[in-house]
């Protein structure tokens, strides 16, 4: 009997230590919060500090305390995952 997937998301969380899963997209319930599958994936990956890392689909930052479904994050996307960029400054030289 084929399963329901009508409630599943199937994701990939992208890290600078690897993916989760390597290859492809993992099926997870749609009401299923974020938080629990960036964990998931950092024990696979075995990453030791995420603590302040964001979750981003393209341009825009998840809220991982919500579900999938309530991030809107559609079947088969990849959701990277990482520190912040660190903030401040000018890129621009300035010389006296």
């Amino acid at each position: 009997m084929p399963s329901d997937k009508k409630n599943e998301i199937a994701v990939q969380v992208i890290t600078t230590s690897g993916n989760y899963p390597s290859g492809g997209f993992k099926d997870f319930n749609k009401h299923e919060k974020l938080e629990v599958v960036l964990a998931e994936a950092a024990r696979e990956l075995k990453l030791q500090n995420t603590q302040g890392w964001v979750a981003r689909l393209g341009d825009r930052q998840l809220n991982a305390t919500l579900s999938l479904e309530a991030n809107e994050i559609p079947n088969n996307s990849k959701i990277f995952w990482g520190p912040t960029a660190p903030g401040g400054g000018s890129s621009r030289c300035i010389r006296n």
